[in-house]
């Protein structure tokens, strides 16, 4: 019986595969107990897809100061929903 797995799974494993300190199909298929002609078939279909990086713009790079802003922001509107709760 075939196991399924999602998108965001198989997506993992081809970061595993491709990343760095990139694991080989082999290697990683003892590591996390897929077989090895699932993880090579995941990364043949991942390099078949059209690059979508010139499609994209560069993601933001967020400072320590901007990320702790936005979770301050967060939590005051959080907090403020919970004091007008019924």
């Amino acid at each position: 019986m075939t196991r399924p797995f999602s998108l965001a799974f198989k997506q993992k494993m081809v970061e595993r595969l491709t990343g760095k300190n990139a694991l080989n199909a082999s290697q990683l298929a003892h590591e996390c107990g897929v077989r090895q002609q699932n993880l090579s078939r995941w990364l043949q279909e991942a390099r078949s897809l059209p690059s979508m990086a010139a499609n994209h713009p560069k993601a933001r790079v967020w400072s320590v100061a901007q990320k702790a802003q936005v979770l301050a922001d967060a939590f005051k509107t959080q907090w403020r929903a919970a004091d007008h709760a019924p």
